[in-house]
């Protein structure tokens, strides 16, 4: 392939019409090379996937405040060592400046020095040698060497602003002023704030003095064996600190006036002149007292006091006013609290209490604290702790009156039986005691229901072996509450329809009357396999018994079936609710017996057939109701009894050979001038039956020989004309037909046309089966329509060499196929979009240079490929310019559900008066799952001020 340009005008003409010299704009090489001849500006992200990107720029513009090098989606540290930024030919043409990272050591090397114009704050700064640029800017000077841990410092003079640390590592720091001799001196100059004003630390043959520019000075000497002297400048001792601690005032013999301290005050136990002293106390408590204190010793004041409540809220303890929300906000950081609670405003107050007071403390945390809630009315104490954020809730503190599970009771107690039972045993509530009872003889009777599992335990004796019944379950109180009827639910049936099972229910219930009048009623209940989706008969329950006035008040009712939620060997399996409703004061009781099969009192959750019934069913009321339970079945037939015959019955007893006496004339009826069935000629009309009813005229089936004779006519229905040969024949013993005119010039045929008769022939037709329909002429086959106007009506024909000709349109709801070719005047196509038809949309849009949405997207189109066209009426007006403009290309469609975000371009072609300058730009974006799937996008090159119409039109071509 070649390479691809696109072109602009050089000069463009406000109408559109004129010609222009073209500019080279974009170019796509024949390797793959792009080449843009102006701004390429970028809406989305930028990717290069190449090995090396090179910007041939004067000015590099980077709004991102943070470049990162080495990047990678994983862990890059590897190749991390010498990343950094390199200056090329920064010194000269073969040297380069850079600042790289040493990975081993984690820190950037630079390769040159580093001239810092403004302050330099550096911690843990790690060098060999420090120089520092002279004042002029012209050199470099060693300022300080580094030896091991030490650093040597080579400077005049320091001078520090604020404080100057020295430290060390160890646990010595120092620092040495001068040469280390007994003539040289170091010097220290303590500068204050005031003008003109310095301190000198210096040392001179061993001693420190401590000279001022005011001329002052102080010296501190050392003399072995007699203490250290504090001088001054005019070389008085000011003070001697003795070996032995004490502190002497002006001697240098330790022989002045001695200073005091704790291992010595002579006299200063008692102050020489007493003083009245008074003391105050203000803040949370106030008071005040006076009186004389000589030191003597301890003094105590009596002080009337008064307690200031509204300060005493302190750190730790706060004495709250009324309070009247909810106790949880009293919980507060790292404060305990005490207040009145009225708890008519809260709602987390103990169950049943009325006001009180309320102590609370909240811990460091406030997720934790304590409360202690104490009621005003019942002398009630509850206590509450709010546990990691979340309040306990209220605890009741035993006490005298209230202690419903104390350990112990004060005083034993003796539990004594009577009645029915002897027995006794003491007990005071420290543990569980055992109570030795014994039943008195013959001093009460029981039921059988009285006692759980006794029914169980007598049916296990039961010998069943006459009638095999492998379970038996009874149900009593099946009641209607008066004239209210009762559902009860007894049984809840399982079963796989799909499967076949070995527990599929054989059920037979006996129920009988217990109350008022007699009623004796006997079901069978089958479950049964019967293929997939026959769940709805898999449970059936006939009635094959019923005696008694009461039994119009008794029936089992059963619900629809109901998916269990689990498969059984693959199966849907579902389950039927039985329900036993009593009407009308009657009283019920239920005797179930289940043949082949067990059942259960819960619910299984797998398996199939399965027979659940419940101990204690549960009760609603239903709809009064009265049952005849005249029909009685066997194998799931009706069973015929005279309280079930006569007409509407639907049992054969009601039909004579299968027709009903109506179908019959009797002894009395006139039949003088009726048609022989024998064979007869009727000299009028026949009539069949009337306007509104289903009467017809029925033929036997013609059943005979597959090849009759010409003569014999075995398959004519109707005989006309030409010897007999026309008429109405069936076809085959299946119920084809075939109508021949006499003359030959018509026959029309169904069914096995094989078999069909041959007029001309006088035989039968000996071709091989076949199930169409044959309309056979010699000539022209013609059908006509509107022939109540001769002259306008309509005509579709065949002519003899088979060619149709019709005079108007041609509709099929399925498809035409044509084996040859096709040939048409002219194709009109209509709406949808199925192949060769034609989709049209109208969209009000507002162009910008940014692609947007149209209303095409997903599924309103089929899935295939399309002529598009888009049709621009004209948008010279609002910030376009283009006049009566065709767009068209060819676009694949997906109409289903798309799962990423990519775009595809589509190529157009345009024609129209004049689009002088605008472009109009297409494609496709796709959506992740849940989107609007696929959707067609539009944009332009202008930005238009209001909207216009855009008509897009589809035609689909695969």
């Amino acid at each position: 392939m070649g390479e691809f340009e696109v072109y602009t005008n050089t000069a463009e003409s406000t109408s559109g019409d004129a010609g222009a010299s073209l500019t080279e704009k974009f170019r796509v090489a024949h390797d793959g090379t792009s080449t843009f001849t102006n701004n390429v500006v970028i809406g989305g992200n930028l990717t290069v996937n190449g090995t090396q990107t090179t910007l041939n720029t004067a000015t590099l513009q980077v709004e991102d405040k943070n470049i990162v090098l080495n990047y990678g989606t994983g862990d890059t540290s590897g190749s991390a060592d010498g990343a950094g930024i390199t200056i090329q030919d920064a010194v000269s043409g073969s040297s380069d400046a850079a600042m790289t990272w040493n990975a081993s050591s984690d820190f950037f090397n630079f390769s040159h020095k580093i001239n810092i114009q403004g302050d330099l704050q550096a911690y843990n700064v790690y060098a060999q040698d420090y120089h520092v640029l002279n004042t002029a800017g012209t050199g470099w000077h060693e300022w300080a060497t580094r030896s091991d841990d030490r650093v040597n410092l080579s400077v005049h003079d320091i001078s520090a602003n604020g404080a100057l640390n020295v430290s060390s590592g160890g646990s010595t720091s120092t620092l040495t002023l001068g040469t280390y001799s007994t003539t040289d001196q170091g010097f220290l100059y303590l500068t204050g704030s005031t003008a003109n004003k310095q301190s000198v630390l210096r040392t001179t043959n061993g001693n420190l003095h401590l000279d001022s520019n005011a001329g002052n000075a102080t010296y501190i000497n050392y003399y072995s064996g007699s203490g250290t002297y504090f001088g001054t400048g005019a070389g008085g001792v000011a003070a001697v600190m003795g070996p032995d601690g004490d502190l002497w005032k002006g001697s240098a013999d330790n022989t002045g006036n001695r200073y005091f301290h704790d291992g010595y005050h002579p006299n200063a136990d008692k102050w020489t002149t007493a003083r009245s002293h008074t003391v105050t106390l203000t803040g949370e408590v106030t008071g005040t007292a006076t009186q004389s204190v000589d030191g003597t010793g301890n003094k105590t004041w009596s002080i009337g006091t008064t307690l200031n409540h509204n300060s005493l809220n302190d750190q730790y303890v706060q004495v709250l006013p009324r309070h009247n929300a909810d106790g949880d906000s009293l919980v507060v950081q790292s404060k305990a609290s005490i207040t009145i609670w009225d708890v008519s405003g809260a709602s987390d107050a103990p169950s049943s209490a009325s006001d009180g007071l309320v102590l609370s403390a909240g811990w460091d945390s406030s997720s934790w604290g304590i409360q202690q809630y104490h009621d005003f009315h019942t002398n009630d104490l509850y206590l509450r702790a709010k546990n990691n954020g979340s309040m306990t809730s209220w605890e009741r503190v035993f006490h005298d009156t209230y202690h419903p599970n104390a350990d112990k009771w004060t005083t034993a107690r003796t539990l004594t039986l009577s009645g029915d039972l002897n027995g006794s045993v003491s007990f005071d509530g420290s543990s569980n005691f055992t109570l030795s009872a014994q039943v008195v003889d013959d001093s009460h009777n029981h039921v059988i229901s009285n006692v759980d599992g006794l029914q169980s335990a007598l049916d296990g004796k039961l010998d069943t072996s006459f009638d095999h019944a492998q379970s038996h379950k009874t149900w009593t109180g099946i009641n209607a509450a008066n004239t209210q009827a009762k559902r009860y639910h007894i049984a809840r049936l399982y079963g796989c329809p799909a499967h076949w099972d070995s527990n599929w229910q054989n059920i037979e219930f006996t129920v009988t009357a217990e109350s008022y009048e007699s009623g004796y009623l006997k079901f069978r209940l089958m479950g049964d396999y019967g293929g997939a989706g026959s769940q709805a008969n898999m449970i059936k329950v006939s009635l094959s018994e019923a005696h008694g006035t009461m039994i119009s008040n008794f029936q089992f009712v059963l619900g629809s079936p109901v998916d269990a939620g689990w498969d059984h060997s693959g199966q849907d399996t579902f389950y039927v609710d039985l329900f036993a409703e009593a009407a009308h004061y009657s009283q019920w009781q239920i005797n179930a017996k289940n043949y082949g099969h067990g059942y259960q009192t819960s619910h299984p959750s797998s398996g199939g057939a399965t027979t659940v019934f419940y101990t204690s069913p549960s009760t609603t009321n239903t709809s009064n109701f009265t049952v005849s339970h005249n029909n009685t079945y066997i194998r799931g037939h009706k069973i015929w009894n005279e309280l079930n015959d006569g007409t509407g019955s639907g049992l054969d007893a009601d039909l004579l050979d299968g027709q009903h006496a109506s179908a019959f004339l009797t002894s009395h009826q006139d039949i003088s001038g009726k048609v022989n069935k024998s064979g007869d000629t009727m000299t009028g009309n026949l009539t069949i039956g009337t306007a509104t009813d289903s009467t017809k005229l029925v033929f036997p089936d013609k059943n005979v020989p597959e090849s009759p004779t010409a003569t014999s006519h075995d398959r004519q229905l109707i005989s006309m004309g030409n010897s007999g040969y026309g008429g109405l024949f069936q076809t085959t013993g299946r119920g084809g037909l075939m109508l021949a005119s006499a003359d030959d010039s018509l026959i029309l045929a169904s069914g096995d046309i094989g078999r069909n008769y041959d007029p001309d022939a006088g035989t039968w037709n000996p071709d091989a089966d076949s199930e169409d329909i044959y309309l056979v002429t010699d000539g022209s086959i013609r059908f006509r329509t509107n022939l109540q106007t001769t002259s306008a009506y309509k005509e579709m024909s065949f002519d003899a060499n088979g060619d149709l000709t019709v005079s108007r349109n041609i509709t099929a709801s399925g498809t035409i196929t044509s084996t040859g070719n096709m040939q048409h005047t002219g194709l009109t196509m209509t709406s949808g979009t199925d192949i060769d038809q034609l989709y049209t949309v109208t969209d009000s849009l507002t162009l910008t240079t940014s692609y947007q949405d149209t209303s095409i997207n997903g599924g309103e189109l089929s899935t295939g490929t399309y002529i598009i066209q888009l049709y621009v009426v004209g948008d010279h007006s609002v910030g376009g310019s283009h006049y009566n403009e065709f767009y068209s290309g060819v676009i694949s469609w997906y109409g289903s559900a798309t799962n990423s975000a990519e775009v595809d371009e589509i190529v157009l072609h345009r024609a129209g008066h004049a689009p002088n300058a605008s472009v109009i730009h297409l494609r496709t974006q796709r959506h992740t799952a849940g989107g609007d799937n696929l959707v067609l996008q539009i944009k332009g090159n202008y930005n238009m001020t209001a909207a216009r119409n855009y008509v897009f039109k589809f035609r689909r071509m695969i």
